[in-house]
């Protein structure tokens, strides 16, 4: 698991999946990652699953992601800086 120096600033690029479940894959400025969460969104709590990666596979995530049945429903990139 990547360590994240504290109070760092983070550059973040995720991408949704239209499917049953809730699955994104991400990268930042560390590591690239794919993660599920369980349960319904306004849940008080949801059960989260997660795989982190090399920031350099994160192109490989997209492409397998890509070439399944899901569909991306839509990107967001934080391009600014945010607090870890």
């Amino acid at each position: 698991m990547a360590t994240i120096p504290f109070n760092l600033s983070d550059e973040q690029e995720t991408h949704y999946f239209d499917c049953a479940e809730d699955i994104r894959i991400q990268k930042n400025k560390y590591f690239s990652k794919i993660w599920m969460k369980k349960g319904k969104l306004h849940d008080d709590a949801r059960e989260e699953i997660e795989v982190q990666c090399k920031k350099d596979d994160f192109e490989k995530l997209q492409k397998i992601f890509n070439s399944q049945s899901a569909k991306m429903s839509y990107c967001m990139q934080l391009l600014y800086p945010c607090a870890i």
